[in-house]
């Protein structure tokens, strides 16, 4: 966590995602491209560096990183598709398929985030297929109910080449995520995944809270060299981030 000197009432949680490793879990991915999901921690990785710039060039509101971190592996002990979770906000979620496992761990984040006094929290994820499918390789996707943060964000990101675009959250495919053993279902089916994934999110944010989810599934690796970006890991996040937290005052007016 970061404090500056003089008192700030915005504090702003990061909330990073930190699957070190996802096979997928009982509900087992295919072999291609599993060998990627070493980035499954790249949402974690994003917000750590953002803290350790933020820590050298102290911004003017307060800050605090939260990690959810695991591996998401077979194993006697791994949840298995059926399983139903409960969390300490009350809500219930079946968890019908292991391999949506990174909005198990960030409804948790979100949680503790409530509990640090976040005014505003900003989760970053490589959550879903989906997005990658719909946005490519170039764009990181933004859902969030408040306009303002959506559009701080994408010009923050937009300094540094880090380009966002805004998907939907509408309150009719929150159905999608209907089930009779639990409050919520973890996935909602084949239709708009990155959007019930963000709507599944959308759940566990603290009352009064601002939110964004990003989801850098497309964004977090380069198959091929691209513009200034080397291929293999980008680092995606962390300057939209750190721009974000260190012009807070001026992309937030």
């Amino acid at each position: 966590s970061y404090e500056p000197a003089t008192p700030s009432t915005v504090h702003l949680v990061l909330v990073g995602k930190g699957v070190t490793f996802d096979t997928g879990g009982i509900s087992i991915k295919t072999a291609d491209q599993m060998h990627l999901m070493v980035g499954d921690m790249s949402g974690a990785a994003a917000v750590m560096g953002t803290m350790d710039i933020l820590g050298q060039l102290k911004p003017n509101i307060k800050v605090s990183a939260v990690i959810v971190s695991a591996e998401n592996s077979p194993d006697g002990k791994s949840f298995r598709p059926g399983d139903i979770l409960r969390y300490k906000n009350g809500l219930s979620v079946h968890i019908e398929n292991t391999d949506a496992e990174g909005r198990l761990l960030l409804a948790d984040g979100l949680i503790r985030a409530g509990e640090l006094g976040a005014t505003h929290v900003i989760d970053i994820a490589t959550l879903t297929g989906s997005c990658y499918r719909a946005l490519g390789p170039s764009f990181t996707g933004v859902m969030a109910v408040n306009r303002k943060l959506v559009n701080a964000i994408t010009r923050a990101g937009g300094n540094h080449g880090e380009w966002c675009w805004r998907l939907p959250l509408p309150v009719e495919y929150r159905s999608m995520l209907k089930t009779i053993h639990a409050d919520l279902n973890n996935i909602g089916g084949a239709n708009a995944g990155a959007t019930t994934a963000g709507l599944f999110l959308q759940e566990f944010v603290p009352p009064r809270t601002v939110w964004a989810h990003l989801d850098i599934a497309g964004t977090f690796w380069k198959s091929k060299a691209w513009k200034y970006y080397q291929e293999g890991p980008s680092g995606t996040g962390v300057k939209t981030l750190a721009d974000l937290a260190l012009r807070w005052n001026e992309h937030m007016a």
